[in-house]
């Protein structure tokens, strides 16, 4: 019985010092339950103080972790999403590995790198305005601009506020001033004197509703848009479409002033303005936009085919067909699928992009 006793006593004590070595010299390494959680962009680096308890950290050694199997996205960084991380260390001179599990999330707000303090509408034009904002952020940025507070018939100053989200929903917000300013079509033909210099981005001047040109500013018929003209000209010719021998191309200010009145009188002011620009605000006045004819009905080129060969080959040749049915809100114009634009070697960028001139330019400054 004696024996017995001394073996279950053995035994007992085998076991205690069996725990005592599992406990001391063997100690389990809990991982954490929660997934580490790293922000998208950031240089990713793991460290054993990101993988376990603060208590356990001293034990552990030569903690390496493999990041071959991590899906990267198209900026080459690690994608938004969870992975899962082989990590391997050392405790005692004995070896682990374990899997963790790492969450890439996107909470950073797009930054607006470029926009304007202000803008100077003429009264009845609600056109879009998200071309002239730009930010920046690794996800792809929309903006959306918010002219509830902005009465557009009415003169006056007003606060709007801009809106960059990108695909995470995470929103920056800049607000910015619009004045509404009152259209007189008596003083149409009066110079501005503030307006002393085209818009030029990337080497091309932009004409639209919100960027005049200086009421002096007469640089003629463009001869390089000139030549590319004549020769887009004749390959339509050749492939048998009407096209007249008539053009309207350059117009001074002047000019421009004796247009404009021409179609108010015709249609009234405000009808006028959706085809017709005001003068300092024609691409015309540029001697770089030309409008062509069809020769059996005398008028402007408006139907296929004629349109869509010049909606598909016009950048051949450095143009641009300025004003198509998707841009009317962008631009203020009605479509005009016989107004191109002359652009020279961006012509074929700015085709292939699918993007209007503003939009193309301003993208251009991100």
């Amino acid at each position: 019985m004696t024996h017995i006793k001394k073996n279950k006593l053995y035994l007992l004590t085998a076991c205690f010092m069996v725990i005592l070595i599992l406990l001391f010299v063997l100690p389990k390494i809990i991982l954490p339950k929660e997934s580490i959680v790293l922000e998208y962009g950031q240089d990713f680096t793991l460290d054993k103080s990101d993988v376990f308890e603060q208590q356990q950290i001293n034990q552990v050694r030569n903690f390496t972790y493999d990041l071959s199997s991590v899906k990267k996205d198209d900026s080459n960084l690690m994608a938004i999403g969870k992975h899962k991380i082989e990590v391997s260390y050392d405790i005692n001179r004995n070896t682990f590995q374990e899997k963790v599990v790492v969450s890439i999330v996107d909470h950073t707000n797009p930054v607006f790198t470029s926009y304007p303090e202000s803008i100077d509408i003429y009264e009845k034009e609600d056109l879009d305005l998200s071309y002239l904002f730009n930010a920046s952020d690794l996800n792809d940025v929309t903006i959306k601009i918010d002219t509830s507070g902005v009465d557009f018939n009415q003169t006056g100053s007003y606060q709007a506020v801009a809106y960059a989200s990108d695909a995470y929903h995470n929103t920056s917000s800049q607000s910015f001033t619009i004045n509404i300013k009152a259209l007189d079509i008596k003083n149409i033909s009066t110079c501005n004197p503030n307006i002393k210099e085209p818009t030029i981005i990337d080497g091309i001047i932009l004409v639209n509703k919100l960027h005049p040109l200086p009421c002096n500013y007469n640089p003629g018929l463009n001869k390089e848009a000139e030549k590319a003209f004549k020769q887009l000209k004749e390959e339509m010719i050749k492939q048998g479409f009407n096209i007249d021998d008539k053009v309207s191309a350059y117009r001074s200010f002047d000019y421009q002033v004796k247009t404009f009145k021409t179609w108010v009188q015709q249609d009234g002011i405000d009808k006028a303005r959706t085809y017709s620009a005001l003068p300092g605000y024609s691409e015309h006045q540029t001697g770089l936009a030309f409008d062509l004819f069809n020769s059996e009905t005398n008028n402007f080129i408006q139907n296929d085919p004629e349109s869509k060969w010049l909606q598909e080959n016009a950048h051949k040749y450095g143009f641009i067909v300025r004003f198509t049915k998707d841009d009317e809100r962008l631009t203020g114009y009605t479509p005009e699928p016989w107004h191109i634009r002359y652009v020279g070697d961006k012509a074929l960028a700015i085709y292939e992009s699918g993007l209007t001139l503003e939009e193309y330019l301003y993208n251009t400054k991100r």
